[in-house]
C-alpha cells in the first residue's frame, strides 16, 4: 500500500514519512465524523426540536463560521496545521458529546453549535491551506484524487456503521463510538513534525475574482443540500437510520473508482470538461429528487448524484488550489470559505422560509429546486 502511494502521488516521494500520518488521521476522522454528521438533523428532531428551529439553528451555525475563517489562517501560521486539525477534532467531540447527552435549551444549543461551527471551520481551512501549499503544481489532480480516495474509503463506511449503530442502540451510542474514533485520529498528528505556513500579505490590487466567489457559493449551496437536506429527505421516505446509512454508503463506494480515473485526466487538461459536465449533471440530479417516493428511487437518485459529484470534486479542488497559489493562498482560501459559509446560511434560511408556507416535504423540494438552479454556476471556477 505504501509503495503504491509513493509511486502514484509525487508528493509522497519527499514527504511520505510526515504525510502518511496526516492521511491516516484524516481517514480516521472522516470515518468517525461521517458516522454522526449525516444524522445530526435527525438527532435534533428526535429531541423534539421542530424542523423550523433546526433550520434556524443551522443558520446560526453557518453564521459563526464567517468570522472564524478570518482567525484560522493566522492560527495555522502560529500553531501549525496538525495542531489546528487536532483542535478541530477535540472541538467536534466536545460538541457531539454535548449534543447527545445534553438538553435542548436555546442557550445550550447555541453554545454546542458555536463550538461545532468553529471546529468545522478549523478543519476545512487548515486542510485547504496545507494542501494548497504542499501538493505538487504539475500533478495536483492526481494528488488530490489520492487524498480523496483515502478519505472516501473511510467516508463510505461511516454512514453504514453510524446507521446500524443508531438503529440498533440509538444515536447516543453512535455519538460515543464516533467520538472515540475521532479522538484516536488525533494520535497520528503528533507522530511527525508539524507544518507552519507563513501568512503572506497579498497586494491590495490582487482580489479574489467574483466569478470564483460565485462558483464556490453555488458549490456549497448545492453540496450542502446534497449532504444535509437530501439525507433528511431520504430518512422521511424510508424511515430507517440503517437504510439511510446503507444508501449513502453504497453511493460513495462507486465514487472511489471514478475518482481514481478522474485525477490523472484532470492533469491532462480534462478538468474543465469534467466540471462543466458534472455541474449540469448535478442540476439534473436535484431535479430528479423531486420525484423520489420509494427506497429504490432514493438509492438510484443518490447513486446518480454521487457519480456526478465524483467527476466534479477532484478537478474543482485542483482549480481551487491553482487559483489560490496565484491569488495568495491564505487570503484566497479565507474569502472562498467565507462565501461558502454564507451559502450554507442562505440554504438553511431558504428551508426555514419554505417551511412557513409548505409542509416539510414540499419545503425540502423547494430547496432542491433552488439547488438545481444554482448548480451550473460551479463551472465558473474553471476560468482564471
Amino acid at each position: 500500500m505504501t509503495s503504491f502511494f509513493v509511486k502514484h502521488a509525487p508528493i509522497h516521494r519527499h514527504h511520505w514519512t510526515e504525510m502518511r500520518e496526516l492521511f491516516a488521521s484524516l481517514s480516521l476522522q472522516a470515518f468517525g465524523f461521517t458516522m454522526i454528521k449525516l444524522f445530526m438533523p435527525i438527532l435534533l428532531l428526535n429531541k423534539g426540536i421542530s424542523l423550523e428551529h433546526v433550520a434556524l439553528y443551522f443558520v446560526f451555525w453557518s453564521a459563526v463560521q464567517i468570522p472564524a475563517h478570518h482567525i484560522i489562517v493566522w492560527l495555522v501560521h502560529i500553531i501549525g496545521v496538525k495542531h489546528c486539525l487536532a483542535l478541530s477534532y477535540v472541538g467536534s467531540v466536545i460538541s457531539f458529546a454535548m449534543l447527545g447527552l445534553g438538553g435542548i435549551g436555546v442557550q445550550f444549543m447555541l453554545a454546542v453549535l458555536a463550538i461545532n461551527a468553529f471546529a468545522n471551520s478549523l478543519y476545512w481551512d487548515s486542510r485547504h491551506v496545507h494542501s494548497a501549499n504542499i501538493l505538487p503544481k504539475k500533478s495536483t489532480g492526481k494528488s488530490v484524487s489520492i487524498v480523496f480516495i483515502l478519505v472516501l474509503i473511510a467516508t463510505a463506511l461511516g454512514p453504514l456503521a453510524g446507521g446500524y449503530i443508531g438503529q440498533a442502540y440509538g444515536l447516543k451510542a453512535t455519538i460515543l463510538v464516533a467520538s472515540a474514533i475521532i479522538l484516536v485520529a488525533t494520535i497520528p498528528l503528533f507522530m511527525s513534525k508539524d507544518h507552519y505556513f507563513r501568512v503572506k500579505k497579498a497586494r491590495k490590487t490582487v482580489k479574489t475574482p467574483k466569478k470564483h466567489l460565485v462558483a464556490n457559493s453555488a458549490l456549497n449551496f448545492e453540496s450542502g443540500v446534497a449532504e444535509s437536506l437530501w439525507p433528511l429527505f431520504i430518512f422521511f421516505v424510508v424511515g430507517s437510520l440503517s437504510s439511510l446509512g446503507l444508501i449513502v454508503s453504497l453511493g460513495l463506494i462507486i465514487t472511489i473508482v471514478i475518482t481514481s480515473i478522474v485525477g490523472p485526466l484532470t492533469d491532462k487538461g480534462f478538468g474543465g470538461t469534467f466540471v462543466r459536465a458534472a455541474s449540469v449533471g448535478r442540476t439534473l440530479v436535484h431535479t430528479l429528487r423531486l420525484g423520489v417516493t420509494t427506497l429504490l428511487g432514493a438509492f438510484m437518485v443518490n447513486l446518480a448524484g454521487e457519480i456526478a459529484s465524483s467527476f466534479k470534486s477532484t478537478p474543482y479542488t485542483a482549480f481551487f488550489y491553482a487559483h489560490a497559489r496565484r491569488q495568495g493562498i491564505q487570503r484566497y482560501i479565507r474569502n472562498m470559505q467565507v462565501v461558502a459559509s454564507v451559502s450554507h446560511m442562505v440554504m438553511w434560511f431558504v428551508l426555514f422560509a419554505a417551511l412557513q408556507v409548505f409542509d416539510r416535504h414540499y419545503a425540502l423540494l423547494t430547496v432542491f429546486i433552488c439547488a438545481a438552479a444554482v448548480a451550473p454556476l460551479q463551472m465558473l471556477i474553471v476560468k482564471k
